[in-house]
């Protein structure tokens, strides 16, 4: 037992004794060696991630650098604009273009423009749809049909049709039938939803574009029709018998 003991030490001391040697003749290897991977190290777990985080905080920093210039482009367009022109175009673009059903405009246009063109209303007829219905998608454009027995002579149905192209809301004339002094005409009013959307700080404002305010300047030279009028319509010859004198006082429905 004592023996083997012996025999591990000697065994031991001479590999201690190699390792020595080979310390002393490689050393400078060995230390070169070891600063190698030191740095290796310190490159991998302190240089990289810093240099990831610099780079990231650069991008922040343009960022929010491109952030705060949109923000004071908008501050300051803002600024030059005049609230009372913005709540008068918004109003006038509204009767232009409803965002609903504008029935009060749609009488107010007709009679407007039937008792400038001297054209009698005979009757009317709504085709109201679903009133319950969602607002369409931002692309289409809905409209609201109405159907209009006139009488009068050419030149004031035709003056009739030109003026309601010149008067809000939004009206297309899609068929026109005429016969000896009457006519029924086939119309369609316009209207639109107001687009939901999210306004963002990071979204740079634009001013309108001279198409725009040229189309503001356009639709503010028609007809205003906002005021309420009456409709003309006519009446048959029992009717106009049974109508009051004209010393009475009681009132007489337009409709």
């Amino acid at each position: 037992m004592d023996l083997d003991k012996g025999l591990n030490l000697k065994d031991l001391d001479l590999n201690v004794s190699l390792v020595n040697i080979l310390y002393r003749q490689y050393k400078e290897f060995i230390l070169s060696l070891a600063a190698i991977l030191v740095s290796v190290v310190l490159v991998i777990a302190v240089v990289i991630p810093q240099t990831q985080n610099l780079l990231k905080n650069r991008e922040e920093l343009k960022k929010e650098q491109e952030k705060l210039s949109v923000l004071k482009n908008n501050f300051s367009l803002l600024s030059g604009l005049d609230e009372a022109d913005l709540s008068q175009n918004l109003q006038l673009l509204s009767r232009a273009l409803p965002s609903g059903k504008d029935f009060i405009g749609i009488i107010n246009t007709i009679s407007y423009n039937s008792i400038r063109q001297d054209v009698t209303i005979d009757d009317f007829e709504f085709q109201v749809g679903d009133i319950s219905e969602n607002a369409k998608a931002e692309s289409d454009s809905p409209f609201l049909n109405l159907t209009l027995n006139v009488s009068g002579n050419p030149q004031s149905v035709t003056g009739f049709i030109s003026e309601l192209y010149k008067s809000t809301p939004v009206t297309e004339v899609v068929n026109i039938k005429s016969t000896s002094g009457q006519g029924t005409l086939k119309l369609q009013f316009y209207y639109k939803a107001f687009v939901k959307s999210d306004i963002s700080s990071e979204i740079p404002m634009t001013p309108l574009s001279k198409q725009e305010n040229d189309l503001i300047n356009t639709v503010s030279k028609w007809n205003d029709t906002s005021l309420v009028f009456s409709l003309p319509i006519g009446v048959t010859p029992e009717e106009q018998s049974a109508t009051p004198s004209a010393g009475s006082t009681e009132p007489t429905s337009p409709f």
